[in-house]
């Protein structure tokens, strides 16, 4: 369904922008983030996500692995869009491949 589409794409554009506004990105650096704003985003998250599930319904599908898809495939979009790789090391390997490549400086 088409809805799902847009599903996905709304809870994956909505925590790019829960990030960006947790990173400080558009705000001056002192300040706290909006909760008001944070709050508006979380329903932009959850509304479409309800609308979808009864949309389902209503077309008879009564299986609960559609919510679970619509959170892995919008987790996916959000993952491949912001970079995160939750498999990666915070801190850089010592001795790594960044080190052989870096020229010593005498």
């Amino acid at each position: 369904m088409a809805s799902t589409v847009v599903t996905v794409l709304a809870i994956a554009g909505a925590g790019l922008a829960i990030r960006l506004e947790l990173a400080g990105l558009g705000r001056p650096r002192d300040t706290d983030p909006r909760a008001a704003y944070l709050a508006l985003l979380a329903l932009v998250s959850i509304i479409p996500a309800a609308v979808t599930f009864v949309l389902y319904r209503w077309a008879g599908v009564s299986s609960w692995w559609m919510p679970v898809g619509l959170v892995l495939a919008a987790a996916a979009l959000f993952v491949s869009i912001t970079g995160l790789r939750p498999w990666r090391p915070l801190a850089p390997a010592v001795g790594g491949a960044q080190e052989r490549l870096r020229p010593e400086i005498r």
